[in-house]
């Protein structure tokens, strides 16, 4: 006959066995990726979480009949905000560290936020009691989001609160609050990175009244009895078979996981191959080759559901950044056009300089006869220049200085602003600069030349003065 032990543990792996295919069999809610298809969980640094357009549903991961206590037995796991390593980690836990495991989905454990965990709520939906960090929730159907003390991102729903619920606020973030987090509200870890200690007390299972919030590493600390009696045989497990990781027989002995398929295999690859993309600078990344190879595994009908729906979802997020990198490479170019006419305009600005200096030509903003006007502003007299043909105005001079005014009768050139007067519906001049020029050099090489002039200075012109600013037009 079999030794009792011997039974016992192939009746165990046998239920281990059942319940995992039974739950492949019943799975209704979104599917995950194979932990073998991301990177590592024991890297240091958090995956680049695959969750950047909007928060995914809430993940429907029932508890099960029985909860435990396990340990970390590694250093550097990742917690996350969900059940697959797409999820962004929240925490990070060392060897040692105790968990409190209330549920389980596929390969990963459902557990009770670590001490330090944090959520996040709209401030819109709360109202702060006076001189307290109680909450009340004023909404309905209010979501709960997972925070992180490795990053800043909100987005995974945990649960909904209603009117009259109360929170705790721990802190602060622009529109949310930092709350601890509240009942009902979990986060996952991988299983192989825990190893059953005992059945779990109702006190354990509760989240940690009120965590502080910091920036570590950090681990669940209920106070763990040593393993006595039929607790270090095994005995608290013989009721609850599906939270059970796959466990080594022996000390050393490293667990056994269910092979991959090609598909996996190839989802792995692809997600290897996208993380060293994501090392290349923005302009550089080939995201469409990797986007369609993406989209061919989710077509696969050979494929795992959960393969092909994380595929796909990597497929979106490289959509993504496809539309920044596009964004990207407009911008540059936009930058490079408007540097190569910058340079073309400076160019054709010095080409013009140098030929007024080689022209001789004096620029003025306007020239032309200075005469008394009739028109008043503010108590003060304008003046004009005029052509001396015709009398027809140029432009209105608005001057006070006696030097000025002593040039009436004159042939002038100014400097200075062209304001359009609107009360007047002209266009005015308070010259910087008015001297005396040669009307018969007007608009003629080694004479002058000007944005308003008299119509009359264009009249026997026999020579075009080249390389000077053409006029828009002569004053009427």
């Amino acid at each position: 006959m079999l030794a009792r032990g011997t039974i016992a543990k192939i009746s165990l792996g046998l239920s281990v066995n059942l319940v995992f295919i039974g739950a492949l069999c019943a799975q209704t809610t979104q599917p995950v990726a194979a932990p073998d298809a991301v990177v590592p969980e024991l890297s240091a640094t958090p995956a680049v979480p695959a969750v950047t357009a909007g928060a995914p549903g809430t993940e429907e991961v029932p508890n099960a009949r029985y909860s435990f206590v396990g340990t970390v037995n590694g250093s550097g796991v990742n917690v996350r905000s969900g059940p697959a390593e797409s999820y962004y980690p929240t925490a990070q836990l060392n060897k040692g560290d105790r968990v409190v495991v209330v549920g389980s989905k596929f390969d990963w454990l459902k557990i009770v936020p670590p001490k330090g965990s944090l959520s996040y709520i709209s401030k819109k939906f709360v109202r702060q009691e006076p001189g307290s960090n109680v909450g009340v929730v004023t909404g309905t159907n209010v979501r709960i989001l997972a925070g992180s003390t490795m990053n800043q991102l909100k987005v995974q729903e945990q649960l909904k609160l209603n009117t009259d619920d109360k929170v705790t606020i721990i802190g602060d973030a622009e529109e949310f609050f930092k709350i601890a987090p509240p009942e009902g509200a979990y986060l996952y870890v991988h299983k192989k990175f825990v190893d059953p200690v005992r059945q779990a007390t109702a006190q354990e299972t509760e989240p940690p009244a009120a965590p502080a919030v910091s920036h570590g590493t950090t681990g669940i600390t209920p106070l763990i009895r040593p393993l006595t009696g039929d607790a270090a045989a095994g005995g608290p497990w013989g009721d609850t078979p599906e939270l059970v990781p796959t466990v080594p027989a022996t000390p050393g002995q490293e667990a056994a996981l269910p092979p991959i398929g090609k598909a996996s295999a190839e989802l792995a690859k692809l997600n290897a191959d996208y993380d060293a993309v994501l090392k290349q600078p923005i302009g550089e990344r080939p995201l469409g080759e990797l986007r369609q190879s993406f989209e061919a595994l989710a077509a696969r009908e050979d494929a795992a559901i959960s393969v092909r729906r994380a595929a796909d979802r990597r497929a979106a997020a490289i959509k993504v950044l496809e539309g920044q990198q596009a964004e990207l490479t407009t911008a540059r170019k936009n930058a490079t056009d408007f540097r190569a006419k910058q340079a073309d305009y400076e160019n054709q600005r010095r080409q013009i300089e140098t030929r007024i200096k080689q022209t001789g030509v004096t620029v003025y903003t306007a020239v032309g006869q200075l005469d008394t006007s009739s028109i008043q502003q503010g108590g003060q007299a304008l003046y004009r220049l005029v052509d001396p043909s015709d009398g027809q105005t140029v432009v209105y001079i608005r001057t006070s200085d006696p030097a000025q005014t002593t040039m009436i009768g004159k042939y002038v050139g100014v400097r200075g602003e062209v304001v359009s007067d609107q009360q007047l519906s002209v266009k005015v001049i308070s010259p910087m600069v008015m001297e005396a020029v040669d009307s018969s050099r007007v608009m003629r090489p080694g004479g002058s030349t000007a944005l308003y002039y008299p119509a009359s200075a264009m009249k026997g012109r026999s020579e075009e003065v080249q390389g000077t600013t053409q006029p828009a037009a002569p004053a009427k």
